[in-house]
């Protein structure tokens, strides 16, 4: 079975989390929270740690520009 899903494009972090989340130039809290969920379903803290660490970083640097 050959694994179809999204992966997400890592030389976007730490530098640049909104292009990394795909977000419009103006995005809401909503946009952001949706999108970061997308990638906790393929990278799970239990399963992927050091990739769950760089994607919820990079939603916290975001939510604290909101």
């Amino acid at each position: 079975m050959i694994d179809d899903s999204p992966q997400p494009d890592w030389r976007h972090l730490p530098h640049d989390p909104r292009a990394f989340f795909e977000l419009p130039p103006q995005f809401d809290r909503k946009t952001l929270k949706r999108n970061y969920n997308r990638w906790l379903r393929s990278f799970k803290p239990e399963t992927h740690p050091a990739e769950f660490q760089r994607i919820r970083a990079a939603y916290e640097q975001l939510d604290r520009q909101l």
